[in-house]
């Protein structure tokens, strides 16, 4: 993952001023299941990565991605779910332009996604309103964020002869 400004241990508690998640860190709600709060922090974390992230010109900045989170919670599942969608929206854009599989390497255009480009997952062409969309949007599948987590942790675990 490309994380500037913050780490994977670090406790959300302390990155988003909010105990949403007692006990867990940025990348266990990264990779939580469910949908209601569970899917907002997931989208609220991966909007913390793309805001601090010098390769993706974020619609909104860290300050007001932790604020947004923070004016939504503590609150409702309707409340959640309006915030999780407009995170997404921004989350889930494509890189502009080249389709190929490193289009989002170095780039510093709207929409390139920091926690996908970290991953260094292939991405497809096909384009939306002039976005190309990712094979694996960001945080949109909990089947990718599994996959995320699980090459995170296999790429830390000890190597055994």
């Amino acid at each position: 993952m490309y994380w500037v400004g913050f780490t994977p241990n670090q406790s959300f508690v302390s990155a988003f001023g909010e105990n949403a998640f007692p006990g867990k860190t940025l990348l266990n709600v990264l990779g939580a299941n469910g949908g209601g709060l569970n899917a907002l922090g997931r989208h609220a974390v991966a909007a913390l990565l793309n805001s601090t992230s010098p390769r993706v010109d974020y619609a909104f900045t860290t300050t007001q991605v932790i604020q947004m989170f923070q004016d939504a919670y503590p609150g409702t599942n309707a409340q959640y779910e309006a915030l999780k969608n407009i995170l997404a929206r921004e989350n889930e854009r494509g890189c502009p332009g080249d389709p190929s599989p490193t289009s989002c390497a170095g780039s510093t255009t709207r929409g390139c996604s920091a926690v996908a480009d970290a991953t260094s997952l292939p991405r497809t062409g096909g384009a939306d309103e002039g976005h190309a969309r990712s094979a694996l949007p960001l945080a949109a599948g909990i089947g990718f964020l599994v996959m995320v987590g699980a090459a995170w942790w296999l790429a830390r675990r000890p190597s055994v002869p």
